[in-house]
């Protein structure tokens, strides 16, 4: 189901951003639990990115999960990773919404099995 029949305003970048920020959180706080502390690359400039790049970036993120869990034990979740089919055509804002929601998902049973207890927090409204 798309986000666009719900009657809800049109996503803005700052929408997407704000669960990226929110994912991202979380993703520390896996990597907390688990002790590691290797450093993380910047990602450089996003401010250039389209919804496809999102949507196609984040469809990336959810299929690297999808190995993780199915391959490493410590990370495996009930029922895995579901990795719904890609899109063609068009991708809309709210279709990278929509990818990156799932992905923060997924990333919160992650979290849960790794033990990170606290709770995920929304990030701040982006400007």
């Amino acid at each position: 189901m798309s986000l666009d029949g719900l009657g809800l305003p049109a996503p803005v970048p700052n929408d997407v951003y704000r669960i990226a920020l929110t994912m991202v959180s979380d993703i520390d706080l896996i990597r907390a639990a688990r002790k590691i502390d290797t450093s993380v690359a910047d990602p450089g400039d996003i401010s250039a990115k389209r919804p496809v790049d999102v949507y196609d970036i984040a469809y990336t993120l959810l299929s690297d999960l999808k190995v993780l869990v199915e391959s490493n034990p410590d990370y495996a979740i009930p029922k895995g990773v579901i990795l719904p089919n890609k899109r063609t055509g068009a991708i809309k804002p709210s279709d990278a919404l929509e990818m990156v929601n799932l992905v923060q998902a997924e990333t919160t049973a992650i979290k849960a099995k790794t033990g990170a207890t606290q709770p995920t927090e929304l990030a701040p409204p982006q400007s």
